[in-house]
């Protein structure tokens, strides 16, 4: 796919490299680097804030041996997860509806966020938390105003007046920098191309028809399981398979015939059992499974809903399986 698109000329006109997404981002190197370091106990503090690694590492057990040897533990989160029964302190964070924020979603492209409702809880804000641990008097939103006062008012010249560029920045929702955006968008990668051998043509045993790969895949209700405590979000159907309220193994019908499997039989998956799917247009040798269910620890709504598969990322058990595990 990179080498067509090169051949097409679309990078630099069609697709940017440096306006990636930037709302998420992970170093798996380094996450399996701090764990290690977790066990060993060299890691004196942790603050967790947005995320959940005691559900959501595919080796949460190591995860979990590793937080307890920690010396100090906080949590961030604004709701029950499985990370947050393990630290010593919660100190939850507002919904953000009920905070101010900024963001640059994409390489110059900038947002201000502001809260709709007053916290409904006694929680305080994430960032207002650290201002407070920092030894600052200042409120966040003092804060943020006098950020972008300093630090973006210069890099525009329409206005000149920190409050009124902080207002209209607010109503219009979005800056962008027009001349800093035109000139990264002049950036062209190169590409180098280099045939890989997949392991579903290079089996051991040169029976490429017993292999399967498994798709781990994110639904549209629950996502990777932040909204799995959400009632509404279990019952809303999978667009496609139109189930609700757990998840399950989508299999293509030609593969379900030649396992004998029909709807509602279970398959084992490297030890973890899911319902089977028999799914029309699911491609022949591939079976799916979303994550996002199986929590331990977020409510009483999502606790114990479907299976947890986030195992399937593991390196070491890789994606592929026999399908001479598949049993009823």
């Amino acid at each position: 796919m990179n080498e067509i698109n090169r051949c097409l000329g679309n990078y630099g006109t069609t697709i940017f490299l440096d306006q990636y997404l930037r709302t998420h981002g992970a170093v798996d190197a380094d996450m399996i680097n701090l764990i290690r370091r977790m066990n060993e106990g060299s890691v004196n503090a942790l603050i967790f804030w947005g995320v959940n690694p005691a559900y959501t590492w595919f080796d949460g057990q190591a995860f979990s041996e590793g937080l307890r040897k920690v010396g100090l533990t906080v949590s961030l989160s604004g709701s029950p997860d499985e990370t947050s029964s393990l630290v010593q302190f919660i100190c939850p964070d507002n919904h953000y509806m009920e905070s101010w924020n900024d963001a640059e979603p994409k390489k110059d492209f900038f947002s201000l966020m502001q809260p709709v409702i007053n916290p409904l809880f006694d929680t305080r804000q994430m960032t207002e938390t650290l201002l407070r641990w920092s030894g600052s008097t200042i409120n966040y939103y003092d804060f943020i105003r006098s950020y972008w006062s300093v630090h973006m008012l210069q890099r525009q010249k329409e206005f000149t007046d920190p409050v009124a560029f902080f207002d209209h920045t607010l109503q219009k929702g979005v800056f962008e920098p027009v001349n800093e955006i035109n000139a990264s968008a002049s950036y062209i990668p190169s590409v180098r191309f280099q045939p890989v051998d997949l392991p579903l043509m290079n089996a051991e045993n040169n029976d490429t028809e017993a292999l399967v790969e498994v798709i781990v895949y994110e639904p549209v209700a629950v996502g990777e399981g932040r909204q799995a405590n959400n009632p509404w979000l279990q019952e809303l159907p999978d667009p496609i398979a139109r189930i609700c309220w757990d998840n399950y193994a989508s299999v293509s019908v030609q593969q379900a015939k030649e396992n004998n499997l029909a709807n509602g039989d279970l398959i084992d998956l490297g030890g973890t059992t899911f319902p089977v799917h028999i799914q029309p247009g699911q491609a022949y040798g591939t079976i799916s499974v979303a994550i996002g269910y199986g929590r331990r620890t977020c409510g009483p709504v999502g606790e114990d809903v479907g299976t947890d598969s986030w195992w399937l990322f593991s390196a070491e058990n890789g994606n592929i399986i026999n399908t001479r595990s598949l049993i009823k």
